[in-house]
């Protein structure tokens, strides 16, 4: 690797003081720059901006001593290329084998990140079937404990119970008295509404049946046997045999004129 001009003329005095041959900038001991390979007794330098070279990069490839920095200037370039030439042959199958390698190095990555990939989606895998279980396992001990608590407070269920059963008897014993005294009202309503029922069984609604115009009590005395008549002589003209009426009642109120319009 070429050295810098720092590198190799330290306590050195030169009789003419070297420039870069780009920028013409003096080369002294401060500058980071580098020196023809071939001519060297020409002193042909340029500076590590011209070169495109950061001073980091500079500094890395000037000290590293696994890098070999090669340098020339144009007119020694197109010596130093074409010397090169007649190793071309020599050249290309080192090449083809660097590819080769490069190849392999890359298809082992592309195995070595595969496998990482599939080892961490096991590994993921494995942390959420872990999780499951923990939850589950904190879901049953969470249930048993609730159970465990309730086993230990019998006692406590035993009165909540007792306490509904008093509730439920004092309940009862309340109603018990009101509900048969209704179910027996109950019943007697429809005893009677039975004999009204069976009574009307027999009942017979006439129209048309001319009425008496009597006003007092003995005209409507006469009224009804006037009525028990006609109903007789009714019943004598249909045919109806063995049948005795027992009372005869005028339904609603009494007209104004009732012979016009008799009531039932």
């Amino acid at each position: 690797m070429q050295e810098s001009r720092s590198a190799t003329s330290v306590g050195r005095k030169f009789e003419s003081i070297p420039m870069c041959c780009e920028c013409g900038i003096t080369i002294d001991d401060n500058t980071k720059a580098l020196q023809c390979e071939r001519c060297v007794i020409n002193e042909t330098w340029k500076c590590a901006a011209c070169l495109d070279l950061s001073d980091e990069l500079y500094d890395q490839l000037v000290c590293s001593g696994k890098n070999n920095l090669h340098w020339f200037c144009e007119r020694c370039e197109v010596i130093a290329l074409a010397a090169g030439s007649s190793g071309s042959d020599k050249i290309s199958p080192l090449i083809e084998k660097l590819h080769a390698k490069n190849d392999d190095i890359e298809q082992h990555i592309i195995d070595t990140l595969a496998k990482f990939e599939q080892k961490v989606l096991d590994r993921v895998g494995a942390v959420e079937d872990m999780l499951q279980r923990k939850a589950e396992n904190d879901m049953l001990q969470s249930i048993e404990c609730r159970l465990q608590k309730i086993e230990d407070r019998p006692v406590v269920i035993e009165e909540i119970q007792q306490r509904l059963q008093d509730k439920v008897d004092q309940l009862k014993q309340n109603m018990d008295e009101p509900v048969v005294q209704a179910v027996q009202e109950a019943l007697q309503g429809d005893k009677a509404e039975e004999t009204e029922i069976d009574r009307r069984k027999t009942n017979v609604i006439v129209h048309g049946v001319p009425e008496s115009d009597a006003e007092d009590a003995e005209d409507e005395e006469q009224r009804i046997d006037n009525d028990m008549m006609v109903l007789a002589t009714m019943f004598q003209e249909v045919k109806v045999e063995n049948v005795t009426v027992d009372s005869v009642v005028r339904l609603g109120k009494k007209g104004a004129d009732p012979t016009q319009n008799p009531r039932l």
